[in-house]
């Protein structure tokens, strides 16, 4: 039930604060013109309102310390309580005695709102926010000073009251100061920046407005009335400000003591800095009795108040300058450091490197390494896994270098090392090795149990020969050197590297032209029947003729455009013009129908999902039958992308294409490699073709592969057949087709043609006799 109820009272109360302000003002025109009881009866009336307000809004607007409102309202009891004792007093009884219970409620009242109030920023458990507490004392000592002036000084000279006349006389001045400091004490918190607290410095405000015209009205008839009528508006705004929506978020368990001295805040304590002599001359010009001790006890309390600020702001300056500086030194490492491994990173190796490049006649090595196979630790146990592998390779890493070296890690999988100042290239090589003999321990962590294994290039120079970013660029081609040579070495950079890199780069970007203006061309090598010679279908093989270096094979610029990305637009135009090529000669009855022509493809081709369409594109476009297609798989291939191999090879025999293994025997593939890519055709390498004359185990091994064939039902062709006797053993092992230099070397497409109709002009397999006319066309070619 209260659950319900609780939401709809604050809803109710929404704008009751308003209703509120406008009874007040309704109250307070009545006032002026009442008089005797009614007027008492309307005063007290809007006196009791206030204090129900308070216990109200606790009720609907829940604040988060609930008991610092509970006092204020209790206090505000206790001047309802001596208002209508007062009352009573003057109107039932005909007599105003002085002192009287209405006094000792009014006081009682005063302690119960200082308490409240000194409790309002969050409870007795707050932590003390000393700069707010320094600047309202500031505050509160000038006026105090002023009121001490005005009100509490003249009571202490006046020598007709009693002992006890005089202290409650002193105690309503005194109560208002300390108030009014309580109030500048929220009032220079920025937690209280709420229209409920704005109303409820303005309701105590007014109270104290009262108070003051009260004492120096001596009490007359016309300061009562004046007095009361502020008093009404300080209730007015009290019931408001309690009853406001934001009142619930007045209370702030964490106090903002972090408020800086803001140009208004600085105005404000230097006015309060400043009543001291203010009072003094305006005492002075006036004539009036100079009260020396209030002003110089005022002056030495506020110049304590303001050495006590100040020491405050000195100390948190100093702390903001300590945290400053660590925030700094915080930031200077993450900048410069590896968040994974706490290594110093690139660009602080670079700045090390450059320092130790620009010492005199120094000799300085960078090492730079690269793990092998890294990427199977994630693919295979995850990123956590591989990222626990780094942290133990940095370590290791640590322990095989001097204290003066620098440790990096460069990004992924890559480190490097300062050798700063050695004295030979001997020294840096050593490293080196002590290096990848650190990394060949096994890592038992993760569930890793096997050696990490690196490449590592070294690059050296002395002091002025090369910069930072130039000698980083040689240790990673001489890291690269060791990567493509096997990994799990050492290669020391030579200036033909960055040649190599150069001439690289250039091919590149001819590369990239070449496929659009046309130079790649097609070049076609016969496929034997051993023991017919008849031709049984073409490979076709790229060649690029470079305008300035001649007509370039495969291995030149293949890795180019695998690492370029231009391999896709290149596997397309090699299949586009082998395609058209051979249905032309199917056409023209140059090659039997059940011949087929084979087109390489690369590891980079079959993770293109778009590879199986382009295939299918090129075959269709040239009306080629997808069953006289064959594209080879190198057996490399198989270990780059397993996945992504098996999922192209399925869309490729779905559409009716066939499928070679290319380079069997190379140690790649597997007996499951051949059954999950259902290859129908397996192509023995030419290493093993060419010992088959000296060498019985690639004799055997040949026999295995074409003994494998027959079972799986694959058809088996040799390469690199180049003698007769090489024929003649694989004849004898059972091999039935294969190609080489012997029965035909590659041809281009003109040569090609020519080729194939001079053997249909005599009739003879085309493998057979024309063998040296092929030869001499494609020589001149």
């Amino acid at each position: 039930m209260e659950t319900q109820l609780l939401p709809r009272l604050r809803g109710s109360l929404r704008h009751t604060w308003l209703a509120f302000l406008a009874l007040a003002a309704a109250a307070l025109s009545l006032y002026l013109v009442l008089d005797g009881v009614p007027r008492a009866v309307l005063f007290d009336t809007l006196s009791l309102a206030a204090a129900v307000a308070v216990f109200v809004g606790i009720r609907a607007r829940k604040p988060a310390v609930a008991l610092p409102w509970i006092l204020l309202g209790l206090g505000q009891l206790c001047w309802f309580a001596g208002d209508t004792t007062w009352d009573f007093l003057d109107l039932a009884l005909g007599e105003q005695p002085f002192p009287s219970v209405a006094d000792a409620l009014y006081l009682s009242g005063y302690v119960l709102l200082v308490v409240g109030f000194l409790l309002l920023p969050g409870g007795w458990r707050s932590r003390p926010d000393w700069p707010s507490l320094l600047d309202a004392a500031i505050l509160g000592t000038g006026a105090g000073l002023v009121l001490w002036v005005a009100l509490v000084d003249p009571i202490l000279s006046d020598g007709s009251l009693t002992p006890l006349e005089r202290a409650i006389s002193v105690g309503y001045p005194l109560g208002d100061i300390v108030v009014l400091a309580c109030v500048f004490r929220l009032l220079v918190n920025p937690a209280f920046a709420t229209r409920a607290f704005q109303l409820l410095a303005l309701a105590v405000l007014c109270s104290l407005a009262g108070d003051v015209v009260f004492a120096v009205g001596e009490a007359s008839d016309p300061a009562v009335a004046a007095a009361n009528a502020l008093f009404l508006v300080g209730y007015g705004l009290w019931g408001a400000a309690v009853l406001h929506p934001s009142m619930g978020r007045v209370v702030a368990t964490a106090v903002d003591t972090r408020a800086r001295l803001t140009r208004r805040r600085m105005a404000a304590l230097t006015v309060a800095a400043l009543v001291g002599p203010a009072i003094l001359v305006v005492e002075g010009a006036m004539g009036l009795p100079i009260d020396t001790l209030a002003i110089a006890v005022g002056c030495a309390l506020t110049t304590i108040l303001v050495l006590g600020r100040l020491g405050i702001l000195v100390a948190r300056l100093g702390r903001s300058l300590s945290e400053q500086r660590r925030l700094e030194r915080d930031l200077r490492h993450q900048a410069f450091h590896d968040p994974l491994t706490d290594l110093p990173n690139r660009a602080l190796l670079l700045e090390r490197l450059a320092r130790a490049l620009d010492r005199r006649d120094a000799l300085v090595a960078l090492v730079y390494l690269d793990l092998d196979d890294f990427k199977l630790v994630n693919d295979t146990l995850g990123h956590e896994a591989g990222d626990r592998v780094l942290r133990e390779v940095a370590h290791r890493l640590l322990g095989a270098v001097r204290r003066a070296d620098t440790v990096a890690r460069m990004g992924g999988d890559e480190y490097a090392i300062l050798l700063d100042d050695i004295n030979a290239e001997g020294e840096a090589l050593r490293v080196g090795e002590r290096v990848l003999a650190s990394l060949d321990t096994p890592l038992v962590t993760s569930g890793i149990d096997r050696a990490a294994g690196a490449s590592v290039g070294i690059a050296l120079a002395r002091s002025g020969m090369v910069g930072a970013d130039d000698m980083l660029r040689n240790a990673d081609l001489a890291m690269y050197r060791a990567k493509t040579a096997g990994g799990a070495r050492i290669e020391i950079y030579d200036p033909e590297m960055h040649q190599d890199l150069m001439r690289r780069v250039t091919l590149q970007a001819d590369l990239s032209r070449a496929i659009d203006a046309g130079d790649l061309v097609v070049h076609y090598q016969p496929v034997v029947d051993l023991a017919s010679q008849a031709t049984v279908g073409l490979e076709a093989l790229v060649r690029w003729r470079h305008p300035e270096v001649g007509l370039l094979p495969p291995g030149d610029f293949i890795g180019i455009a695998e690492e370029s990305g231009l391999i896709a637009p290149l596997g397309r135009h090699v299949l586009a013009v082998a395609c058209r090529a051979f249905q032309g000669w199917r056409a023209a009855g140059l090659v039997d129908a059940g011949a087929r022509l084979s087109v390489n493809v690369s590891a980079r081709q079959l993770r293109d999902v778009a590879f199986a369409t382009d295939v299918a594109r090129a075959a269709h476009a040239a009306g080629l039958d997808p069953a006289a297609l064959v594209l080879e798989i190198t057996e490399s291939a198989l270990v780059d992308d397993a996945i992504a191999e098996e999922g192209t090879a399925a869309a490729l025999r779905a559409q009716g294409f066939g499928l070679a293994l290319d380079d069997f025997g190379t140690g790649y593939a597997s007996l499951a490699n051949l059954t999950r890519l259902h290859v129908d055709e397996i192509k023995i390498d030419r290493s093993f073709v060419a010992g088959l004359a000296h060498d019985p185990q690639a004799r055997g091994l040949c026999a295995a592969v074409v003994s494998l064939g027959r079972t799986l039902g694959m058809r088996v062709v040799a390469e690199g057949i180049e003698d007769e006797a090489q024929r003649a053993e694989l004849m004898a092992v059972g091999c039935r087709t294969g190609q080489g230099f012997l029965l035909g070397r590659p041809m281009s497409e003109d040569a090609a043609a020519a080729w194939l109709a001079a053997a249909a002009r005599i009739g003879v397999p085309a493998a057979g006799r024309v063998r040296s006319r092929g030869a001499a066309i494609a020589a001149a070619d």
